[in-house]
């Protein structure tokens, strides 16, 4: 039986969880996750996904500032597995176990180490992108490989999309990797080649710049979505871009055309079509469900 200690916050690490805490050759001691932090209106605590997720495994859960050996109580655990922790961890804790930290990071590492591999993925244009199951070190997701999963990037996918799709792949394998590694099976091996780095998207990278191609734009919609959103300033609101396609035609970058029950900007290289839409304190809305509110566009 292989003792287990999980480290997780985002949905990214929900399925992981669960298919662990569900194989009979493996036993998860605990789970550790970020701080409950406050949220909406009332700035009501809120917790992580993962804190969820395990309260409804029935698995205690720990939620550490800062995660030390000495603070998760020492656990005699024969490995720990991280996806989407959040939270650096120090070489003692990296050492406190035989098999060390089994991190899952959703890029072909090298490619895209760091926070947002999966929106610099479909920024970059790539086509193709996959999971890596890594053994932690103290660099930045530079530890060395136990494997890697490939898939493709598809059409239109999103973010939100590509990240749903790469957690359940990571699930789908995580047995089979630690099972493979505790018995031998599996030897770490440095990764290959020159690193790229994705770091975090502020508010401020989420702007649509017009003065780009309209290729480069409707890959940086899918790129932010769900979060955190696209977005532009339409008649001096914020009306954030859900969804969007690259379309012929020109025009003055930064301008929108009504076509009917169509919304169209123009950019650099054709026009980006806006599909779905979210003005400031409404919904997520259709174009056509927009427009119907709007008056004069011409110009703007």
């Amino acid at each position: 039986m292989l003792r287990l200690l999980f480290l997780g916050s985002s949905d990214f690490a929900v399925p992981v969880l669960k298919t662990l805490a569900g194989a009979g050759e493996m036993v998860v001691e605990a789970v550790v996750t970020r701080p409950d932090s406050r949220a909406g209106r009332g700035r009501k605590p809120s917790c992580t996904p993962v804190a969820l997720a395990a309260a409804g495994l029935g698995l205690r859960v720990i939620k550490p500032a800062k995660p030390t050996p000495e603070n998760l109580g020492n656990p005699a655990v024969d490995a720990m597995v991280s996806a989407a922790y959040g939270c650096w961890l120090p070489g003692a804790l990296l050492r406190s176990s035989p098999l060390g930290v089994v991190n899952i990071h959703p890029s072909l590492l090298p490619e895209f180490r760091g926070a947002a591999p999966v929106a610099r993925t479909i920024l970059a244009g790539k086509t193709v992108t996959g999971v890596s199951f890594m053994v932690t070190d103290t660099g930045w997701d530079t530890g060395p490989l136990l494997r890697s999963v490939r898939t493709r990037v598809l059409p239109g996918e999103t973010a939100g999309e590509l990240s749903a799709r790469l957690a359940l792949i990571a699930a789908e394998h995580v047995t089979e990797v630690l099972r493979d590694y505790s018995q031998g099976r599996l030897e770490p091996v440095p990764q290959a080649g020159e690193g790229t780095y994705a770091g975090r998207i502020s508010r401020e990278d989420a702007r649509l710049d017009w003065t780009r191609s309209a290729r480069e734009l409707e890959r940086a919609v899918r790129a932010f979505n769900p979060s955190p959103g696209a977005w532009t300033l339409f008649m001096g609101k914020v009306l954030k871009v859900s969804r969007a396609r690259r379309v012929d035609g020109s025009g003055t970058p930064g301008t929108f055309t009504r076509c009917g029950d169509r919304l169209l900007a123009a950019t650099a290289e054709g026009m980006l079509e806006l599909l779905e839409v979210q003005p400031e304190s409404g919904r997520v809305m259709d174009a056509g469900s927009f427009l119907r509110g709007v008056r004069e566009i011409p110009g703007s």
